[in-house]
């Protein structure tokens, strides 16, 4: 699959709150965790909680031609540790080659930090992705 990795502006807050709602409520997480607790994940989300780390460049977004199919955010947390907090693709494009692309990219933010470390804390449905790279 042809996919372009970029950073995120404020202009696609409301496309990566899109993929974050569609992945979370996707039947992989429906399997794997408890209706009440995927009804407060989903209404903790807003498009307003990606502003700060896309201003402060942490959001890379794949794209598919113009349409964004997934997301990540990773931050430098200290000298050796970075932080990887979301890798999100719309279900649509699972197994498809685009969060290992976003991951690799973030893994080269973090090497290009000095980052020895990344730390992520990974969903149920997301631990073999992680496990298999």
């Amino acid at each position: 699959m042809d996919v372009q990795v970029g950073k995120a502006t404020l202009d696609d807050s409301k496309a990566l709150y899109a993929i974050h709602v569609a992945s979370v409520g996707c039947r992989e997480c429906r399997s794997m965790y408890t209706v009440e607790y995927l009804e407060a994940k989903l209404s903790s989300l807003n498009a307003e909680m990606y502003e700060i780390p896309i201003l402060n460049g942490e959001v890379l977004m794949a794209l598919k031609g113009k349409t964004i199919v997934g997301f990540g955010r990773i931050s430098v947390e200290t000298e050796n540790l970075c932080q990887l907090h979301w890798l999100f693709v719309h279900p649509t494009y699972f197994k498809t080659g685009v969060g290992t692309k976003l991951l690799y990219e973030m893994e080269k933010i973090a090497r290009l930090a000095k980052c020895t470390s990344i730390s992520v804390k990974s969903s149920l449905n997301a631990f073999t992705f992680y496990k298999k790279r």
